[in-house]
C-alpha cells in the first residue's frame, strides 16, 4: 500500500487518501497542523532521523530506507520510504514528497524465507551423512559439517573447487557421474571410491541428483555420501567366517566319516588279532606255516597305525571308542 504526504518546511501540505488508509489520520487532522514526525516512532524521532534523512535528501536529491513506522492506534509497521526533494523555480530545496509503502507482508515472507533456510541448513549440517552440492561446472557450491569431517577439509578450503578432487579417478570420475546424472536425473546407492585430504582411499554409498531453480532449470547437482568402509570390512569378514563355517561342516563331516570307518576297521582288526594269538599259542614253535602267521601279524599290526592314523584325522570330533588292548600289548607273547 502506498501514501504520499507532501511536507512543506515540516508541515503536511498534502496527505492522500493511501495516507490516510496507511497511518488512520484524517486529511484534515494533519494538513497544515502537523509534521510528518507524528508517524515517525519516538526513539526514531529522539536520533535525530529526520534531519538525517532531510539533509540526504538535499544532498542527494533522494532518500530511500526501510524503518518502522506507526499508525495513530500506535500500531507498528515495517516501511519502504523514498523521499524526493521538491525544488522551487530557482533551483532551492522547497519541500519534501514522501512516498510510504507498507511492506509487512513482504518483511513476514522474508523471515518465512529465513526461517525455512535456516532450518533447512541446521538439519543438513546436524546429518550424519555427507551432504554437497555443485554449480553446472561441477565446482562446490556447499559442504556440510559431516562432509567436512569425511574428507577432512573445512568447507571454505573447497568451496568453489571442483568435487573431481574428492574423487579416487578424478575428472573422469566427475563425467562419468554427470554423464549418468543427465540420462536419468538421480542415481541412488550409487557406490564408489574417493579420497581424503591425506589420499587415503575409501567406498562411499551415494545418492546424487540434478537440482532445478523454479523455472525447471538445472543449475547444478547434488549429492548424500555415506561412508561405508566398516560395512565393506565388515561384510568381507561375514564373507571369509561364512567360509570358514562351511569348509568347518566339510572337515566335519569328514571327520564323522573318518571316525566311523576307523571304527569299523577296528572291531574286526580285534577279532582277527584275538584269533592269531590263539593260535600262535597253540601251534608248535616249529610248525612250518608260522612264518605266514606272522606276516599276517604284520599285516594287522600296519592296519593298526592306519587305524591310529585315521582317529587323529584333524577335524573330527573326538572318538567315543578305545580298543580293550593296543596292538603292541598282542604282540608281546611273540
Amino acid at each position: 500500500m502506498r501514501s504520499s504526504p507532501w511536507i512543506f518546511y515540516g508541515k503536511i501540505i498534502e496527505f492522500n487518501k493511501g495516507a490516510e488508509k496507511l497511518f488512520g489520520y484524517r486529511k484534515e487532522e494533519v494538513l497544515d497542523k502537523e509534521n510528518i514526525g507524528l508517524t515517525i516512532l519516538p526513539e526514531d524521532r529522539k536520533s535525530g532521523i529526520q534531519e538525517w534523512m532531510s539533509k540526504r535528501t538535499r544532498t542527494e536529491g533522494m532518500c530511500e530506507l526501510e524503518m518502522n513506522r506507526v499508525r495513530r492506534n500506535g500500531e507498528r509497521f515495517p516501511a519502504l520510504t523514498t523521499v524526493t526533494a521538491i525544488m522551487d523555480p530557482s533551483g532551492r530545496s522547497a519541500g519534501f514528497l514522501e512516498i510510504i509503502r507498507d511492506i509487512t507482508i513482504r518483511k513476514d515472507l522474508e523471515r518465512q524465507l529465513t526461517e525455512t533456510k535456516e532450518f533447512l541448513e541446521n538439519i543438513m549440517e546436524s546429518s550424519v551423512d555427507g551432504i554437497l552440492t555443485t554449480d553446472l561446472k561441477g565446482k562446490l557450491t556447499y559442504v556440510n559439517r559431516a562432509m567436512e569431517e569425511m574428507m577432512q577439509y573445512k568447507r571454505e578450503e573447497v568451496l568453489g573447487t571442483h568435487i573431481s578432487r574428492f574423487y579416487a579417478r578424478g575428472v573422469s570420475q566427475a563425467r562419468e557421474v554427470m554423464s549418468l546424472l543427465e540420462k536419468n536425473e538421480r542415481a541412488e546407492n550409487y557406490e564408489m571410491a574417493v579420497k581424503k585430504r591425506d589420499g587415503k582411499g575409501f567406498t562411499i554409498l551415494t545418492s546424487l541428483f540434478l537440482l532445478r531453480n523454479v523455472e525447471d532449470q538445472i543449475i547444478g547437482t547434488a549429492g548424500i555420501f555415506k561412508d561405508i568402509t566398516e560395512q565393506k570390512l565388515l561384510e568381507a569378514e561375514l564373507r571369509a567366517a561364512q567360509a570358514s563355517l562351511v569348509e568347518a561342516s566339510k572337515m566335519r563331516a569328514l571327520g564323522e566319516l573318518v571316525a566311523g570307518v576307523a571304527h569299523e576297521l577296528n572291531n574286526p582288526l580285534m577279532a582277527s588279532q584275538t584269533i592269531l594269538h590263539v593260535l600262535m599259542k597253540k601251534l608248535p614253535p616249529d610248525w612250518a606255516e608260522r612264518d605266514r602267521l606272522d606276516l599276517i601279524r604284520k599285516c594287522n599290526d600296519r592296519i593298526a597305525r592306519i587305524v591310529d592314523h585315521l582317529r587323529e584325522f584333524p577335524g573330527k570330533p573326538s572318538l567315543s571308542f578305545r580298543r580293550s588292548m593296543s596292538i603292541s600289548r598282542w604282540r608281546t607273547p611273540f
